[in-house]
C-alpha cells in the first residue's frame, strides 16, 4: 500500500493511502451497507458518477485507483477526457442508481454513503474537491459526509 506524502491535497481522507487495493475499498463500502453487494453498489455509484461529472474528473479518479478497483469501472461506459458533464439533480442522481441496483430510491443515500466513503479513501484530497465542485448542493453533502467519516443513514 503506498502512502502518498507531499502536499495536502495529495493525501487521501482515510490516511490509508491512494488506489490502496480492491479490498480495502470494498471493506470500506460493506461497512456501511445493509447486504447490498458491496461491487454492485460501487459500480452503480461509479457508473452514475461517470454519466455526470466531467471527462476530466472521471479520469483523475479512474488514475489514482489500482487496477483491480478499476475494473468495477469497465461497463460504465463514458469515455474519459471528455468534457461532456450535463447538470443534474439529487433526485435524477438517486433515481439512476436505484434502477441500476433495483432498489427504492429511499435507499440509495446509504449506498452512496458506503461508496464515496470508499471513493474517499482511495482518491486524493485535491481530486475529492474537484468531485465536490461538480456535485449539486444536496449531494455534495453526502460527498462530504462521507469524506468526514459521519456515520452513514439508516
Amino acid at each position: 500500500m503506498a502512502i502518498l506524502e507531499g502536499t495536502p491535497g495529495e493525501v487521501s481522507w482515510s490516511g490509508q493511502g491512494v488506489g490502496t487495493d480492491r479490498t480495502s475499498f470494498l471493506a470500506k463500502v460493506s461497512a456501511r451497507l445493509a447486504g447490498e453487494e458491496p461491487v454492485e453498489a460501487a459500480e452503480a455509484v461509479f457508473c452514475t458518477l461517470s454519466q455526470h461529472l466531467s471527462g476530466g474528473v472521471v479520469s483523475l479518479i479512474h488514475d489514482a485507483l489500482t487496477e483491480d478497483v478499476r475494473d468495477i469501472l469497465k461497463g460504465c461506459g463514458h469515455p474519459a477526457g471528455k468534457d461532456d458533464a450535463r447538470a443534474f439533480d439529487k433526485d435524477e442522481f438517486y433515481a439512476a442508481v436505484a434502477e441500476h441496483l433495483n432498489v427504492e430510491p429511499a435507499d440509495v443515500r446509504r449506498i452512496l454513503s458506503a461508496v464515496f466513503a470508499g471513493l474517499h479513501s482511495q482518491i486524493t484530497e485535491s481530486i475529492a474537491d474537484k468531485v465536490a465542485a461538480q456535485l449539486p448542493a444536496d449531494l455534495r453533502s453526502t460527498w462530504e459526509h462521507a469524506r468526514r467519516g459521519v456515520a452513514a443513514p439508516h
